[in-house]
């Protein structure tokens, strides 16, 4: 993603069209290398936001096809993109809040999106949105049936941008996002916010499973590790 986007930034490109190639449009992060690795989350989480803003500053018009799951991550870079364009098999996230990792990393992005209430109620409460939800949001600005009706959507919504007026596009794009408080320093803090609570993941040694980063051990197994804890919920998302 980070070459293409290099590409559109050198080309000029006037829309630019994200979609995936197979049912999930983006899992987010590989966790189990994050708690094994060291330095893997905290890698993970910065590039994550460099590429949040990225598509947020990018002059083309990003738009997001989304006909699975985007998790975590995945949410992240949807909330980045100008647009987004649902089937009802869209899943859309932050269940990683379940894992005791911030989605912080998202807010400079998803507030506007969604509004401060319901970013909240992503964020806190870990719930997962469907097509017709994100719709009624706001956050899905057009939504289809099936994975056809979601491409026919797509092709529609490029051919009328780039029938725009390139210029008028970019300036656009800008104004909207100086309203919305989108700024380099707003991406500079929710970065450095997540990175510092990221090291009680990274360090599950100097944490017990009741105090670390908001995370509570399963009554029923309350002998594992935390990484073998966390191990299992992973396989539940």
């Amino acid at each position: 993603l980070e070459a293409h986007l290099q590409q559109v930034r050198e080309r000029g490109a006037t829309v630019l069209a994200i979609e995936a190639e197979g049912p999930a449009f983006c899992a987010g992060f590989d966790l189990r290398a994050a708690v094994e690795e060291e330095g893997a989350l905290d890698s993970f989480i910065t590039r994550l936001g460099s590429l949040c803003r990225t598509l947020a500053t990018l002059e083309a018009v990003v738009v997001a096809a989304v006909g699975g799951p985007a998790l975590a991550g995945g949410a992240a870079l949807v909330s980045a993109c100008d647009l987004l364009l649902a089937s009802t098999e869209a899943r859309i996230g932050y269940p990683a809040v379940r894992l005791g990792i911030s989605p912080a990393v998202s807010l400079p992005t998803l507030m506007p999106a969604v509004g401060p209430a319901m970013a909240r109620r992503l964020m806190l409460g870990g719930e997962l949105l469907d097509g017709p939800a994100l719709a009624r949001c706001g956050w899905a600005h057009a939504t289809a049936e099936d994975a056809e009706g979601l491409a026919k959507l797509l092709d529609r919504t490029v051919e009328r941008l780039a029938a725009a007026g390139p210029e008028s596009l970019r300036a656009t794009k800008t104004w909207c996002r100086e309203q919305a408080g989108t700024t380099p320093e707003a991406f500079e803090a929710a970065v450095a916010a997540t990175l510092a609570l990221s090291a009680t993941l990274a360090s599950p040694a100097q944490a017990t499973p009741a105090t670390s980063a908001g995370w509570s051990a399963p009554t029923s197994s309350p002998d594992r590790s935390l990484v073998e804890q966390r191990r299992s919920l992973l396989r539940l998302l």
